[in-house]
This record gives structure tokens, C-alpha cells and sequence, in this order.
């Protein structure tokens, strides 16, 4: 009798090894999973955010695992400790930005800044993301070129002053730090119109204590002002001097507009039967179907348009015929 027992132990543990075995001999791995279960293995619950007295206590159930051990760490990255629930104190081993100028800095919190264009950040844009007339260009780049070689150097080029309805002093500049998809934290810097910059700072803050992942926040300049080269690197900007369509600016011509993750949240454009005529950029046809199942997905249960909204910026994706997912703006005054 004293030996039933080890034995019906011992009986059990064969049995479940030879099912484990099987389980494992059909050659399933957790990618093969994922594959299979991605509304499963991919969605994670959205972190709320509880407004007291314009600030906000974020839940979030995990920071991001970091960098993997070994990795290089760029300049403008901090591996985010799985430990530490205070995420705070690691702006400290994030580098400043070094278009900012810290005697011209006002800070929000630690690593979230505005200050006004400096003359290297403006010089860095001016006739990029920023307009530069064409007897501007003249002057800078030499008299003796042809207009087609001043359009290559500059691609925002106009004939005249009057054809530039925004300023220099119209716009700041805002450092700040977000969580990467790897989980690492990361300096983005950002051109808006000064009327939203205490917006953005407040909302990317929150989404940064909330390790909501953004995966790179850039100037546009770093893609010559090309919005759809930046769009299709997963890229987030605000202010690009540009139309939206022929002879109209967009709002971020203003610094009145951003747009997030836009390689998931792309722009829409349907027909008159609602069947998707164009999606920008061209490589996000599979997220341009909202009803699917993806991560970093913006819809109206997310917490960036939830942050967004309470300061009063639209969304794109509630527009009609059009469906801009990666964008939000607000008009002055607001």
C-alpha cells in the first residue's frame, strides 16, 4: 500500500511528459502562436489616466523590457529597468537635445522642454521643412544658380514672402523623451506653433509615464520634409510647411497638426461606395482595415486620442471620406 502512492505520482509524471512531447514534436513556437492568436498575443489593455488638477496618475502594467543585455545604447536611448515603477529619474540618462539652447529652455518636467527656434535649429530647416523665398536662397546659396539647382537645395522654396503665411516666432521647439517599441527610452524632438506647445508637452508626458509606445520622434527635416518617406519609417512629426491638397495648406504648415505611428495609423481615402481608393503611405494597405486586429492601432479607446481630445484636438480618423488615423490638430483659440 505504502507504495500505490509514489507510484500513481510517478504514472502521472510519464503521462504528462509523453503529452508534452507530442505537443511539442508539431513543431509550434511561441512565434507560430503569436501568428495564429495575434488578437491574443499582441493586444495589451490600454493604461487609463485619472485627471486630478490638469495632472494625470497613469496606470501601465509594464515599462518595456529594454534594450537587450550587450546592446549599444545611442546617444538619445536609456534602457528602462523592469523594476523600477518611477520612470521619472531616467530622463537623467537621456543627453539633451542638442538643438536646445538651455539659457532660452523653459522646462515642464525633466526631460520636456519648449524653447524658441534657435539660430542652428532654424538655419537646419529653413528652406526644408521651413519656407524660404527664392531671393533668400539666392542670397545664402550664390546668384549664379538656376532655379531648378536652388530647388535642390532647397525643396520648400517660394517666389515670394507673401506666398508665407507663418513665421519663425510663430513656432518652438519641444524636447521630450517616449518609450520606443523595444521598450527603451528615447529623446523625440518636435517643431508646433507655440499656441499647442503646452498641449503636446502635457500629452506626451502622460503617454510617457504611461510607456505608450511611439516608435521614433523626429524632425521631418531628417527626410528632406518628405512626409511620406517619414511617414513610411513609422515616423512622428508635427510642423512641415506643405499643402494637404493644391492650394491649401495643411495645419501643419502652422505647427497646429501632428501625426503619430503613422506607418499603422495611415491616411484613408475612400470612394463614393466607402471601397479604399488611396492609403498614405503606400506600404500601410493592411492596417488601412480598421476592423483588424494589430498593435499601436489609434482608435477612440486609446489613450493618445483620449489625452488629445481632452485638449481639444480633432481627429483624423473621425473625418467622412477621408480617414486621417495618425492625426490629430487643433484650431487657435481652442
Amino acid at each position: 500500500m505504502q507504495l500505490i502512492k509514489p507510484l500513481l505520482i510517478l504514472t502521472t509524471v510519464i503521462v504528462a511528459s509523453v503529452l508534452l512531447t507530442q505537443f511539442l514534436m508539431r513543431g509550434d513556437t511561441l512565434q507560430d502562436y503569436a501568428e495564429k492568436n495575434p488578437e491574443i498575443a499582441y493586444a495589451s489593455p490600454q493604461p487609463t489616466a485619472v485627471i486630478i488638477d490638469d495632472f494625470a496618475t497613469v496606470s501601465s502594467d509594464d515599462a518595456g523590457a529594454g534594450l537587450d543585455d550587450g546592446a549599444a545604447i545611442p546617444d538619445d536611448v536609456a534602457a528602462v529597468s523592469s523594476d523600477d515603477d518611477d520612470l521619472g529619474p531616467l530622463a537623467a540618462d537621456v543627453p539633451p537635445s542638442p538643438w536646445s539652447v538651455a539659457a532660452d529652455m523653459t522646462e515642464y518636467q525633466p526631460g520636456f522642454s519648449k524653447e524658441p527656434l534657435g539660430d542652428e535649429l532654424f538655419a537646419h530647416i529653413y528652406g526644408i521643412s521651413f519656407p524660404i523665398t527664392m531671393e533668400e536662397a539666392r542670397n545664402i546659396a550664390g546668384a549664379d544658380l538656376e532655379d531648378d539647382e536652388l530647388s535642390e537645395l532647397y525643396p520648400n522654396i517660394h517666389e515670394s514672402a507673401a506666398d508665407i503665411y507663418v513665421s519663425r516666432e510663430e513656432l518652438c521647439f519641444i524636447s521630450l523623451l517616449h518609450h520606443d517599441f523595444e521598450g527603451a527610452i528615447r529623446r523625440g524632438e518636435m517643431i508646433v506653433n507655440v499656441a499647442i506647445a503646452d498641449d503636446i508637452l502635457y500629452v506626451f508626458h502622460q503617454l510617457y509615464l504611461a510607456a505608450y509606445p511611439i516608435e521614433s520622434i523626429r524632425l521631418i527635416d531628417e527626410y528632406g520634409a518628405d512626409d511620406a518617406l517619414s511617414m513610411s519609417d513609422n515616423n512622428t512629426s508635427a510642423f512641415n510647411y506643405r499643402e494637404s491638397s493644391e492650394g491649401r495648406l495643411s495645419q501643419h504648415a502652422y505647427g497646429l497638426a501632428l501625426d503619430i505611428n503613422p506607418l499603422f495609423n495611415p491616411y484613408v481615402a475612400y470612394n463614393s461606395d466607402f471601397s479604399i481608393r488611396k492609403v498614405s503611405p503606400e506600404i500601410s494597405g493592411y492596417y488601412a482595415h480598421r476592423e483588424r486586429s494589430f498593435p499601436h492601432k489609434i482608435n477612440e479607446e486609446d489613450m493618445a486620442f483620449l489625452l488629445f481630445d481632452e485638449r481639444g484636438f480633432f481627429w483624423g480618423g473621425n473625418w467622412i471620406y477621408t480617414k486621417d488615423y495618425q492625426h490629430f490638430q487643433k484650431a487657435l483659440g481652442e
